[in-house]
C-alpha cells in the first residue's frame, strides 16, 4: 500500500466531513486496502465548530490525529499530528458552491496536494487528488445510503487501492 495512502484517505474524509453542529456526535470510519483487509480505523469526536479524528492501524494503534476548526466563513483549517503528536502538516478547505477545494501542506508549510471534490445532485461525491506539482494522484468517490457513507479510492490509473465506510 503506498505510504500516501492513508494521508489521502484521511483528507478525504476531512473533506466529505459533515458540517459541525452544536450538538456532541461521534462517528467511526473503519478502512480496508484494495484486497479488502482491515488497513484501520478513524473516530471522529465533532462539538461546536470542532472535529477531532483519530487514526488507529489495523492493531488499534494510534497513528495521527486531526483537528478541524471551522469558520464562520464556511472555511476549515485541520493540522495533522502523528502517533506521537508531532506535527505533521495542515489542510485548508474552501467552500464554493457544491464544490470543495482542500490544499494540504507538510509541517514546514510547503504544499503536498490538492483535493477537489464535487457533489452530484444525487447527493454522490466524487474528490480528485493532485499531488504538489498537480500532477493526478488519483481519485474518491463517495456514496450515501441511509446512515452508512462508502468511500472507495482509486490510484491514478483507476485501480481501486481501498475503501472507507463510515456509519453515522
Amino acid at each position: 500500500m503506498s505510504p500516501k495512502l492513508p494521508v489521502l484517505i484521511l483528507t478525504a474524509c476531512c473533506v466529505l466531513a459533515v458540517t459541525a453542529s452544536a450538538q456532541s456526535k461521534t462517528e467511526r470510519t473503519t478502512f480496508t486496502d484494495g484486497k479488502g483487509r482491515s488497513s484501520g480505523s478513524a473516530t471522529t469526536q465533532t462539538t461546536g465548530s470542532t472535529e477531532r479524528t483519530t487514526t488507529r492501524d489495523a492493531s488499534g494503534r494510534t497513528t495521527g490525529t486531526a483537528i478541524t476548526h471551522q469558520s464562520s466563513s464556511g472555511s476549515e483549517r485541520t493540522t495533522f499530528t502523528d502517533g506521537k503528536g508531532r506535527s505533521t502538516g495542515s489542510a485548508t478547505t474552501q467552500v464554493t458552491g457544491n464544490s470543495e477545494r482542500t490544499t494540504t501542506r507538510d509541517a514546514s508549510g510547503r504544499t503536498t496536494g490538492t483535493a477537489v471534490t464535487h457533489q452530484s445532485s444525487s447527493g454522490s461525491e466524487r474528490t480528485t487528488f493532485t499531488d504538489g506539482k498537480g500532477r493526478s494522484a488519483g481519485s474518491a468517490t463517495t456514496q450515501t445510503s441511509g446512515g452508512t457513507e462508502r468511500t472507495t479510492t482509486r490510484d491514478a490509473s483507476g485501480r481501486t487501492t481501498g475503501t472507507a465506510t463510515k456509519r453515522r
